[in-house]
């Protein structure tokens, strides 16, 4: 804990308790200890929206993915109706031959 032993932590608690007495170190205590609650939880929001982040992240790489599909599928389409067309004017040329 920060580099503190045990020894060195009960002599800090006995300074302070000597300094500012026991009724203030007792006040001293709860807010600390509040103040460790609240910045448990913002620790626990800030992971979860790094998470939540993350998670859009991949959800954006995966619609980019599927717009590289969407033009593939373009590209095939495009294809298809090219090699329609070349199989009717091969057929076309063939009727003309006979």
């Amino acid at each position: 804990m920060f580099g503190i032993g045990f020894g060195e932590l009960l002599i800090l608690i006995a300074v302070g308790i000597i300094i500012l007495g026991p009724e203030r170190c007792v006040d001293i205590a709860k807010a600390l200890g509040k103040l460790w609650g609240k910045l448990q939880r913002e620790w626990g929001d800030l992971k979860h929206d790094l998470s939540v982040d993350e998670d859009v992240r991949k959800l954006k790489e995966d619609l980019s993915a599927g717009k590289e599909v969407d033009e593939i599928k373009k590209d095939l389409s495009k294809i298809d109706n090219d090699y329609r067309d070349l199989k009717k004017k091969l057929a076309n040329k063939d009727d003309d031959k006979q």
